[in-house]
């Protein structure tokens, strides 16, 4: 019997919930969390521990799928003109943040087992409001932070805007890398971003 395309498996797959603050192991799930300028798209079945090892905090994570080493594989394979030699990071591309924003757009499930987060840390709520606005939203809160001369930024300096945005945290540290991407922002390698002055860009 034919395996089945990596396409189908990407595209079947769904978000999940965890309760980051516990410790004790879970099913397994494919995560997706931003450092810098790269994506890492791995897998765990201790998902907590696994960011300890590597020291990135839980605002990085955009994504968690329900998942193991097959959706992984699969994952790799989808984006693998984008991955960073034969290591399991990935540059910042459109393809993979459409991949994540689309996946948002679906209600997560709890995870097997005692590892439910609690819907008011929820790291996955759904966006609730069309793309383009909320993007402009955040570009004018951007531009805020510049006026005020706050010119280094974390994920964790929108928090007072989510509900204004209507987005979570893991929308934000997705579109800040975008950012980054394009130009406006420059990562310093520690999930922080220096803003690009607005009239320095071509």
């Amino acid at each position: 019997m034919a395996s089945r395309p990596a396409t189908d498996l990407t595209e079947q797959a769904q978000p999940v919930e965890l309760d980051l603050s516990r410790i004790r192991r879970h099913e397994p799930v494919v995560y997706f969390v931003l450092n810098g300028s790269r994506i890492k798209i791995g897998y765990s079945t201790h998902f907590p521990e696994r960011l300890r090892s590597l020291s990135i905090p839980s605002e990085s994570l955009l994504l968690l799928l329900r998942g193991g080493t097959a959706l992984e594989s699969a994952l790799h394979r989808r984006f693998g003109k984008y991955r960073v030699g034969g290591s399991e990071w990935f540059e910042i591309a459109p393809a993979i943040l459409r991949y994540i924003g689309t996946r948002l757009t679906i209600p997560p499930v709890p995870a097997a087992g005692p590892l439910t987060m609690p819907e008011e840390i929820s790291l996955l709520s759904a966006p609730g409001s069309v793309a383009g606005d909320a993007r402009a939203a955040f570009g004018e809160i951007l531009r805020e932070f510049e006026a005020r001369g706050h010119l280094v930024v974390q994920t964790k300096d929108f928090a007072p805007y989510l509900s204004d945005l209507d987005r979570s945290r893991p929308w934000v540290a997705g579109e800040l890398g975008r950012l980054a991407r394009e130009g406006r922002l420059t990562p310093d390698g520690r999930n922080r971003y220096h803003i690009t002055p607005a009239d320095s860009q071509t």
